[in-house]
Order: structure tokens, then C-alpha cells, then sequence
């Protein structure tokens, strides 16, 4: 069986996870499972539920899709993937790596508080609250993640008066399903599918300490190059006891 991989798609606002839950849920991909948090507005929430999340949760792949603010109307106003923070509180840059190479990639602000005039920017053209939090949690676990913003409100003029609609809007003009699948396929290349330990256990009629045992020949095997799956069908008709002295056989 494949294995089924875990994105969370994470957003600060209610509004944008009430609608990428509507838009997400419904692409039933094969293989992914969907999980979704609201991580709140501002780099310290974010960081405190996401943190929260990831401890009792571990996904395989974090996804961060959001509205943010632009410093004018001139600006590109289409989707971007972030490939560098700018922290405004603490001056420090972050650089998310490039897992899926999806969309336009730029450069983003993120504030602890709210921007009243573009000059807050440090000479960013986009800016949020949470991206650094995203990043900074997601290397920490040492999880893939991917951060894409959608420019909708000019900072310090159209951003006193945001209506849901208009997030909504913004959220709905996308069809998220295409990133999804793209991630999933870095998911298959790059997230080591684990064995399904139960189906071994059943097999030799392990016990608790003789399943952490057949878990230490799997490594073990790895280490001295040999397909753990392909020994495994070729040494199935053992007793337990045989395959693990085949094992130390090898090693």
C-alpha cells in the first residue's frame, strides 16, 4: 500500500482556512491527507500553535497560504512562493528553501505589528505577520514547507477597511489542487517510506521486543546496502529466529 502523506495547510486568519478548507477538501487526492490549523495573526501566535501542532502532529509538509499587504498599487498583485523573510522586529532574514518551484518567487517583509506607510517596509514591496513564525518551526522540525502569499491590500490605506468578501475572493481565485499533487510527488522522491511494522509482527509473530528487534535489522540492512523488501521476500519462509541470524550473518 502507499503511503499517505500529511500537508498541513496553515493561514493565519479564520477566513482564509474557512476557505481553503472549502476549495481543498473536496480534490480528494489519492495519497494525501489534508490537516488544517489557524495559526493566528502575528509571528508569536503563529509560532506558539504551530509549534503546538507540530509536537503532538509531526506533518510531512507544511503549506502557509495567505493574503498579504503591498507597499502600492503598482505592485504585482498575482500569487508568489517566499524565498526570503526580512524579520522588521529583530532585522534578521530568513531563506525557505525551494521544494516545489511552483510560482513567481520573491521577497517578503513580515512585521510584528501593523504597517501604516509603506516606509515601514525595510524596502520590501510585500509584507505579513506570520511567514518568519512558519519558517522558523518548520526548519526547526526539519519539515518541508512551502510559503505562498496572495498580494490584496495596500498598507496603510485600503488595509483600514478589509471586509471577509474580499479575502475570500482573493482566497477562492486559485485552484490550489496542481501544488498539492506537486508536493505530494516531492513527498514520494524525498520522505523515506517506513515498512509497515505491523504486517512483520503479524508475520513471525513478533513480540514487542522482537519488533524492535526486526527494526534494527531493517537498519541495519540499509546500512550495508541490501533492499530491506527484496531480503525480506527472499527469507520469509524462515522462522523468526533464522531471519535474524541471517541478519547478523551479514553484518
Amino acid at each position: 500500500m502507499a503511503q499517505k502523506y500529511t500537508i498541513l495547510i496553515v493561514a493565519a486568519l479564520p477566513v482564509e482556512i474557512q476557505e481553503l478548507k472549502r476549495i481543498c477538501k473536496p480534490y480528494s487526492i489519492v495519497g494525501i491527507k489534508l490537516r488544517f490549523l489557524c495559526s493566528g495573526v502575528w509571528n508569536y501566535k503563529t509560532l506558539l500553535s504551530l509549534q503546538n501542532f507540530v509536537l503532538s502532529e509531526k506533518p510531512d509538509f507544511i503549506l502557509n497560504i495567505g493574503v498579504c499587504g503591498v507597499a502600492n498599487a503598482t505592485m504585482d498583485m498575482d500569487i508568489f512562493q517566499v524565498v526570503r523573510i526580512k524579520n522588521i522586529s529583530n532585522m534578521r532574514e530568513a531563506l525557505p528553501p525551494v521544494y516545489v518551484d511552483a510560482y513567481p518567487l520573491r521577497s517578503i517583509a513580515c512585521s510584528e505589528t501593523i504597517i501604516i506607510h509603506s516606509s515601514g517596509m525595510i524596502g520590501e514591496e510585500y509584507v505579513d505577520m506570520e511567514s518568519y513564525a512558519v519558517d522558523m518551526v518548520s526548519k526547526k522540525h526539519s519539515i518541508a514547507h512551502m510559503i505562498l502569499k496572495i498580494p490584496f491590500d495596500v498598507v496603510g490605506t485600503q488595509s483600514r477597511s478589509v471586509s471577509k468578501t474580499d479575502i475570500i475572493d482573493h482566497i477562492a481565485k486559485y485552484d490550489y489542487s496542481k501544488t498539492l499533487i506537486e508536493i505530494q510527488s516531492w513527498c514520494q522522491k524525498n520522505i523515506e517510506e517506513l515498512p509497515d511494522w505491523q504486517y512483520y509482527k503479524k508475520h513471525f509473530w513478533l513480540s514487542v521486543t522482537e519488533t524492535e528487534n526486526f527494526r534494527k535489522s531493517y537498519y541495519k540492512l540499509r546500512a550495508f546496502h541490501y533492499d530491506f523488501y527484496d531480503f525480506f521476500s527472499e527469507n520469509k519462509h524462515l522462522s523468526k529466529k533464522q531471519f535474524f541470524q541471517k541478519v547478523e550473518e551479514i553484518s
